[in-house]
């Protein structure tokens, strides 16, 4: 719990540069900034509703992964402790599903995307995928006593998952041949250009 309050206090340092940027410009500056920021330039990053339709769609599959290992594994210590935080980590997203559908208002408040820079998607990111790969484990433990093909066709399932995913990074590698992280940051907009221009300048 100790390492996990130090983190969190180390990690605050991070709110430090975004707030220094407003020191000393205009209040209506700062507003325009933040919605250039939010709903155009990392629109695919901070509001939920620009995100692309099928990440949204694998990240439901990956929550309803989670929750059917979550009952094989959650009783154990160390596995609660991961759970607890990736179910922290899913209200963040919770809390930033709102925020994005509060700036699609049109009397919206400037603060909802004074909000949405800090990236409440970002921890679910991290911690949903951990928190599924240290779960299957006891899993397929469990599977592997009470019935060893259903083990076995969990692990090819797994493995079939990972092949099929190594396939799409190909497919998009050939589509835009930029690095991962410049398509990511840096992303197309093949139904308009303007915006592409835009977001990749």
């Amino acid at each position: 719990m100790v390492a996990v309050l130090v983190g969190c206090l180390l990690a605050l340092a991070g709110i430090l540069p975004p707030l220094l940027l407003n020191v000393s410009v205009p209040a209506s500056e700062q507003t325009v900034a933040h919605m250039i920021q939010v709903s155009w330039r990392l629109a695919h990053h901070q509001l939920f509703t620009e995100f692309a339709i099928p990440r949204i769609v694998g990240f439901m599959i990956t929550v309803c992964a989670w929750l059917v290992v979550l009952q094989f594994s959650w009783r154990q210590q160390r596995m609660g402790y991961v759970h607890r935080v990736c179910a922290i980590a899913l209200l963040f997203n919770v809390a930033g599903l709102g925020l994005s559908l509060l700036a699609q208002l049109p009397a919206t408040s400037p603060a909802a995307f004074w909000l949405l820079r800090f990236y409440w998607f970002r921890l679910a990111d991290v911690m949903l995928p951990l928190a599924l790969a240290m779960g299957i484990c006891p899993l397929v433990t469990y599977l592997c006593h009470a019935n060893r093909l259903a083990g076995v066709a969990v692990v090819c399932i797994i493995g079939m998952v990972t092949l099929a995913d190594g396939v799409r990074k190909n497919v998009e590698l050939l589509a835009d041949g930029r690095p991962g992280a410049d398509r990511q940051s840096l992303p197309t907009y093949l139904k308009d250009r303007k915006r592409t221009g835009e977001t990749q300048r």
